[in-house]
């Protein structure tokens, strides 16, 4: 991605972080956001990018939610965090 392009894609997550609120709307959190999928749209994968995310986002607004990433981990049944806690505890 071309430096003006990623500073256009930075730009504009930010203020689509904003117009969500700015914080996880299921518990307040300000970090570690994410948008989660409410229903599934024709973004899908690993490796799908921001600007594909961001474009997906802008035209599918009703289907996102913003979340931090314990919240997110939650609806989904995933355990990023608390796996990451636990290899640290074995180190």
């Amino acid at each position: 991605m071309s430096g003006a392009k990623n500073e256009w894609v930075k730009r504009r997550w930010a203020l689509l972080i904003e117009r969500y609120g700015g914080r996880c709307s299921s518990c307040g959190a300000a970090y570690d956001l994410e948008f989660a999928h409410l229903q599934p749209t024709q973004c899908r994968g690993e490796g799908r990018g921001k600007y594909r995310r961001l474009r997906d986002i802008l035209q599918n607004a009703g289907l996102y939610r913003l979340l931090c990433m314990n919240c997110h981990d939650e609806m989904d049944g995933r355990t990023r965090r608390k796996r990451q806690v636990e290899i640290r505890g074995k180190l």
